[in-house]
């Protein structure tokens, strides 16, 4: 990533050689690449633990308002209580298997929620 630094004269032409310098090595720089995608990917971990948790109320939110709107439909014609069941229960069987996804991500290791 810091093969650019060759390009610019003005590192070049200063009173220190700055190839000389522990971080311009190729394997100290690949080693600290390598320590910032780390802690990069730490940050990504957090976030992502947080957004299941989001992601799990979502659904249980959703979950209850299909309950209450199927409650709903016994004052509703026919046609529209079935095809707002279907409805329901398609997104019901999504949510289930998304909340089952949500399970084996909590039972990881490292899990913060």
């Amino acid at each position: 990533h810091y093969s650019f630094l060759k390009e610019f004269n003005l590192l070049r032409e200063t009173r220190q050689d700055i190839h000389n310098k522990p971080w311009a090595k190729p394997a100290i720089r690949e080693t600290m690449c390598q320590h910032l995608r780390i802690l990069c990917a730490k940050e990504e971990i957090l976030r992502c633990n947080v957004e299941v948790c989001c992601l799990q109320t979502a659904i249980m939110a959703e979950d209850q308002m299909f309950a209450c709107t199927l409650a709903s439909l016994k004052a509703s014609p026919i046609h529209v209580a079935v095809d707002t069941f279907c409805t329901c229960c398609c997104c019901c069987c999504i949510n289930a298997h998304i909340l089952s996804h949500i399970a084996q991500i909590q039972a990881l290791e490292g899990f913060t929620g």
